[in-house]
């Protein structure tokens, strides 16, 4: 593989992962709301669903290949729903007081499995493993794992770095009760959409 095609295939990562999306607007809410610990447990939880579906991507590439549209369908109706009831999940919450000191681990532990959840029921995630990155690496199972291995890289750069950002801005908000519950109930509204537009698609595959 040769250096141009390595350079478009970080330059198409890093438009797709800056692209606003689910993870984006998850990990800013997340941030914002709950604290910089719960994002990044968030960003933790996603990165691990992404190395997870490389690995089975690289083991069933050939397999999975024939049945590729039949398997969206079900990843788009387990997304649909995952993305519902989280987005119902945060709408209840809005408006709560930050989790309890006593109980931040066993939040960021939810985070984290919430993130992880999200990211391996998306059929982007698996859609981009088993055919934007062989559409690269051709073949060869190694390169595929480098390509691989470079995407998560640099989302997790990207998300780390959304982290930060609506972190800094998380005190201002926590001042306004009401701002805060608005902004909250935004996002989960965002999330119950996303889920809806998810079983649309599916049902439309």
């Amino acid at each position: 593989m040769g250096e141009a095609r390595l350079g478009e295939f970080l330059i198409a990562v890093v438009i797709m992962e800056l692209t606003p999306g689910p993870n984006m607007g998850y990990l800013a809410s997340i941030a914002l709301t709950r604290g910089r610990q719960a994002g990044l447990s968030a960003s933790l939880g996603a990165a691990l669903a992404f190395a997870l579906a490389l690995v089975v991507a690289l083991a069933a590439h050939r397999l999975l290949a024939p049945h590729l549209h039949a398997a969206g369908h079900v990843l788009g109706a387990l997304g649909a729903a995952f993305f519902l009831w989280i987005g119902i999940d945060a709408w209840r919450d809005a408006g709560r007081p930050p989790t309890p000191l006593a109980d931040v681990a066993a939040g960021n532990w939810r985070h984290a499995a919430r993130g992880w959840a999200a990211n391996l029921l998306s059929p982007k995630t698996w859609l981009f493993y088993l055919s934007v990155v062989p559409a690269f690496a051709g073949g060869d199972l190694a390169m595929q794992a480098t390509l691989g291995g470079l995407h998560i890289a640099v989302s997790t750069i990207v998300h780390v770095g959304i982290v930060f950002a609506a972190a800094a801005f998380a005190p201002a908000y926590a001042a306004s009760t009401h701002t805060l519950r608005l902004t909250e109930r935004v996002f989960a509204a965002c999330l119950i959409a996303l889920g809806l537009w998810f079983g649309w698609r599916a049902i439309a595959m």
